[in-house]
């Protein structure tokens, strides 16, 4: 390892799948990663199209730039990060018909590459014997797939390099709640859901009333009315229902690579002669790739007009659907013979390789991840509360924070 840096501790390395060296006050980190693979164009062209990459992805905000370091030439993005507090190097070369990338991060409002990392490429040394894997960038694309080679440091050991983001942000991005809707059902859909929960209750059940309404961190529900049972000729008795969900700890910001990670807090209470029934909460994580405002647009029109506007996400898939994302979760609470809430876990894996593998199509496409939350009663969606509640959700959209 290059002398004065230090190396993350390996359970951190090993959710980013890369190796992290850090040094001095503040934040300067590298990123140097595992993978590996070959750009199939000539220096010249690889150049052209790394440039012309950058320039669609970061715009006026980048700034290009080359550095003479250890007898190689690299080419060097800076970019202000997404949160404002800091820079973003991408450093990028040509060796042996391979490309190389690191990337580097500080808080530093400087206009130079760091000298410490100067210093550390000024280090290394293109040697054969034992290699280490270093990531690079084949930009065919405005997010080019990655390629590697090897390269060996001058010091006695040698740089044992980490994979990181093909996009210049290391692997394990870190994410970030831009919005949240909760979809509720329209004003004309109240008295079509009042008949669909009568013919739930079977025979002689009748809706008083019924609601849901979304509060802070949560939505609140309630039915109320009357049910006869499955007895014969039985009087019809009155109940109440009331449901409850609350995400109080939803991240604003987490990172892939580990889990998305976060409790429901669950209340289902009955009173009088009310059917069965608790409270369940399906949450599942979908990538979404289109142009900002579309996103927008769709996210006002469930405000505006409930989960109708739901199945339009589709129209908004990446241009590639990786296999291996997180699967869908379903947290349950009991209604009897529970009093309060029940405090369920939801614990979605985000692996890395697979959010990597999220691209968007066209240029001016966004990346989102969609988190959505579904509510139901009974799996079956025959009890009463399930008409009212399948036709609520919360949506939660992030960005990327670089």
């Amino acid at each position: 390892m290059p002398s004065g840096w230090q190396r993350a501790e390996a359970a951190e390395e090993d959710d980013l799948d890369s190796m992290i060296l850090r040094t001095g006050k503040g934040r300067l980190e590298v990123y140097l990663p595992r993978q590996r693979s070959r750009p199939k164009t000539d220096a010249a062209k690889f150049y052209e199209q790394l440039e012309l990459s950058w320039q669609r992805r970061y715009g006026k905000q980048m700034a290009l730039d080359w550095l003479e370091a250890g007898g190689q030439r690299w080419r060097l993005c800076r970019r202000p990060s997404s949160t404002g507090a800091g820079q973003v190097f991408q450093v990028v070369t040509l060796h042996g018909g391979e490309a190389y990338q690191l990337v580097v991060l500080t808080d530093d409002s400087t206009d130079r590459l760091p000298e410490d990392v100067h210093a550390m490429l000024a280090s290394v040394a293109w040697g054969a014997g034992q290699p280490a894997p270093l990531l690079a960038v084949t930009p065919t694309a405005a997010e080019p797939p990655a390629v590697a080679g090897t390269l060996a440091a001058a010091q006695p050991t040698a740089v044992e390099p980490a994979a990181i983001q093909p996009t210049a942000v290391p692997a394990g991005r870190r994410w970030r709640l831009l919005r949240s809707v909760v979809a509720l059902p329209t004003g004309k859909a109240w008295t079509r859901l009042a008949r669909a929960e009568e013919g739930l209750l079977g025979p002689g059940g009748k809706v008083r009333g019924l609601g849901i309404n979304a509060m802070t961190g949560g939505l609140d529900a309630y039915l109320e009315g009357a049910w006869q049972g499955q007895a014969a000729n039985a009087a019809p008795q009155s109940f109440h229902r009331r449901w409850r969900v609350r995400w109080p700890d939803l991240p604003q910001t987490w990172q892939s690579g580990g889990e998305l990670a976060f409790d429901l807090a669950l209340l289902s209470e009955a009173s009088g002669a009310a059917p069965d029934g608790g409270l369940s909460v399906r949450i599942d994580l979908t990538p979404a790739c289109a142009p900002r405002l579309q996103v927008v647009r769709w996210l006002d029109g469930l405000a505006a007009g409930g989960v109708a506007g739901l199945p339009k996400l589709a129209d908004m898939a990446c241009a590639t659907a990786p296999e291996g994302g997180p699967a869908a979760v379903t947290v349950s609470g009991q209604a009897q013979g529970v009093s309060g809430e029940l405090h369920r876990p939801v614990r979605l894996a985000v692996p890395a390789t697979w959010e990597q593998g999220i691209r968007a199509g066209k240029e001016g496409e966004v990346r989102r991840l969609v988190l959505r939350a579904r509510f139901l009663v009974s799996e079956e969606g025959k009890s009463a509360g399930d008409a009212m509640l399948r036709e609520a959700a919360a949506v939660f959209v992030y960005g990327p924070e670089d």
